[in-house]
């Protein structure tokens, strides 16, 4: 092929073909060797073939603008998935996970209480519900340490549950539950 037919291309043009700044491209063709010649431009099929060639990082340059188009595809994929609500944020589900955890922690913590609350009879009927329904109350407690210390993926729920139970430990017979008949 002839000088003629060569196509020679400014730095401008090439970093406009490899979707980079004028500088990101000098500094890329500086880092290979690669010059311009005495007109200040590049032959394409030159500079291609230099970059194209592995230069010991692993891949080419060719490689690594097919890498950056398929992860800003995938990006665009993403954000697409969130704004449809096919997709949540990390965040937002250890978010409601914790809120979920704090209010089963409530009503398992109070349901000794508002058992005994709920029925009628004398003091001691009511002590022997309450101490059952306490005795429940830490099974359940426990049957969900135990749950949640096989769900791997929950980081959260062992905390919580370790909480949970600690807090049950402490939890004392409220006097207001009995008459004073």
């Amino acid at each position: 092929m002839s000088d003629s037919k060569k196509e020679r291309v400014t730095k401008a043009d090439l970093a406009r073909r490899w979707g980079c700044s004028r500088q990101a491209a000098g500094q890329l063709l500086k880092r290979n060797g690669i010059k311009p010649s005495d007109d200040g431009r590049f032959d394409i099929a030159e500079v291609e073939s230099a970059l194209n060639a592995d230069s010991g990082g692993g891949m080419s340059l060719a490689e690594a603008i097919r890498r950056k188009e398929s992860a800003l595809a995938q990006l665009r994929e993403l954000e697409l998935e969130a704004k449809a609500g096919r997709v949540v944020s990390v965040e937002w589900v250890r978010q409601s996970n914790e809120r979920l955890a704090q209010s089963l922690r409530a009503v398992v913590l109070a349901f000794p209480t508002r058992t005994v609350s709920e029925i009628g009879g004398e003091d001691g009927v009511k002590r022997s519900v309450y101490a059952a329904a306490v005795r429940l109350r830490d099974a359940l407690l426990r049957n969900l340490a135990g749950a949640t210390a096989n769900a791997v993926d929950l980081e959260l729920c062992p905390k919580c549950t370790k909480e949970i139970l600690a807090s049950a430990d402490k939890y004392q017979f409220p006097p207001e539950a009995f008459s004073r008949n």
